[in-house]
């Protein structure tokens, strides 16, 4: 056991040494064996997973990034109440997009909102936010709505910022709109005040 315990501290001293030497590939397929290595407990093996997830994605390799996030969320995550699980969703979606997956993200977005997501609000304002750059308008305002509907007093100030950002982004063109428009006064006003200034 003690052999076991050194030669896994071993494994992680060296993947941290990887990324510190901007070695990504290396390092993250070292951070999945640690992920994958049940001697850790589940804390560390989910920051693992998402170290791995973060050198995938970052070194550009979205195939491994998103392979490695849906194999986490599949099992580790169902079982775990770990928050990381939920950012992980988040990042996951991000990358997506990143790649030009837009479709999957949103997919993947609703998903989570529709399976009891603790983010709700985020979760549809993120898709929201990707249908603009989809150039779906329309679309995008039906989902600016539900995140703005989708916040209550319990919720997380983070959710609470989303549905009131969806918020400001539904009733901005009105208030453009509103500030663009020339108020004309009353007849009576008018002549009044015209009369006044020629007094």
């Amino acid at each position: 056991a003690a052999k076991a315990a050194a030669s896994r501290d071993d494994l992680k001293r060296l993947a941290q040494t990887r990324v510190a030497m901007s070695q990504y590939v290396p390092a993250g397929t070292m951070y999945v064996k640690l992920f994958n290595n049940r001697s850790f407990d589940d804390v560390a093996r989910l920051s693992f997973g998402l170290v791995a997830f973060k050198v995938f994605w970052g070194n550009g390799d979205r195939l491994a990034a998103t392979t490695l996030s849906e194999k986490i969320r599949g099992g580790f995550c169902k079982k775990s109440k770990n928050t990381a699980c939920h950012d992980l969703v988040f990042w996951t979606a991000a990358a997506m997009v990143d790649g030009g997956a837009h479709e999957e993200a949103i997919r993947l977005l609703k998903n989570y909102a529709a399976t009891g997501g603790s983010r709700r609000a985020q979760a549809q304002f993120e898709i929201a936010e990707i249908l603009v750059k989809m150039k779906e308008t329309g679309k995008s305002r039906e989902y600016y709505a539900l995140a703005a509907k989708s916040a209550n007093k319990n919720s997380e100030a983070s959710e609470k910022n989303a549905a009131a950002h969806a918020a400001f982004i539904l009733a901005e063109p009105f208030f453009t709109q509103f500030i663009q428009t020339k108020l004309e006064l009353p007849e009576e006003k008018m002549k009044a005040v015209t009369k006044q200034k020629l007094s």
